[in-house]
């Protein structure tokens, strides 16, 4: 995830600033990473959280509620294409 995010922050707003024509190289690239991304989001679904000093939260109504509640929201809009909205600017 690291080097996912790494990448989102350093080449996108590269490509985005300098490059008009990115190809299809770029787009499935592109893909691929917002894939990962929503699969990321899935595992935090799953994954136990720490609640007391040492104490996992194991129980995954919990842990779905409380990812819901804190992350879920900012970790969909960050996962969102933005490229799909790209053709909707430029009117088709």
């Amino acid at each position: 995830m690291t080097i996912l995010l790494m990448y989102t922050a350093t080449f996108v707003p590269y490509w985005t600033a300098f490059i008009e024509d990115t190809g299809i190289g770029y787009l499935i690239l592109d893909i691929i990473i917002d894939v990962l991304f929503f699969i990321d989001i899935l595992v935090n679904f799953i994954s136990a959280y720490e609640i007391n000093n040492k104490v996992l939260e194991v129980w995954l109504l919990y842990i779905i509620f409380k990812y819901l509640r804190t992350w879920f929201l900012l970790d969909v809009l960050a996962v969102f294409p933005l490229q799909a909205l790209e053709s909707v600017w430029e009117g088709g």
